[in-house]
């Protein structure tokens, strides 16, 4: 994924983005 190669350079802004995906599907 994207998301892997990111989280090497803003592993915070990923986190943040993924926790944001987990509250939109729930």
């Amino acid at each position: 994924k994207i998301a892997q190669g990111l989280v090497v350079h803003e592993p915070r802004q990923i986190l943040e983005l993924e926790e944001i995906k987990r509250d939109e599907e729930n």
